[in-house]
């Protein structure tokens, strides 16, 4: 509940920045994080909304696809998780083990 509660003020937050003309990487992160809260929660209608507002935001950021990836996955839509997995596959960056876990969980999408 405190996520949530975080992840809104935050929100609030870049709402406000963004309509000043400033930078909507912060948009982006904070409606990811209520994304993420929101699934944590199980309100899994608020959590579709804040993740496709961050796709919509930043629509080549990988996190939020990934974000959604797994609220599909958790609800049943393989279909749409393993579809968001690959984007989120395509947008990664090449550094370090991201595209190593969206390819664990594209499988995990595939495999159930």
């Amino acid at each position: 509940d405190k996520a949530v509660v975080f992840a809104k003020a935050y929100v609030k937050s870049a709402d406000s920045n963004s309509r000043s003309g400033k930078t909507s990487s912060m948009k982006y992160d904070a409606y990811n994080a209520l994304c993420l809260a929101y699934t944590a929660q199980k309100n899994y209608d608020a959590a579709i909304e804040a993740c496709d507002t961050a796709i919509k935001d930043s629509p080549k950021g990988w996190l939020a696809y990934n974000s959604r990836g797994s609220l599909n996955l958790k609800t049943g839509n393989l279909t749409e998780a393993n579809n968001d997995y690959r984007m989120a596959l395509e947008n990664a960056p090449e550094k370090g083990d991201i595209k190593t876990i969206l390819e664990h969980n594209m499988n995990l999408a595939q495999n159930q």
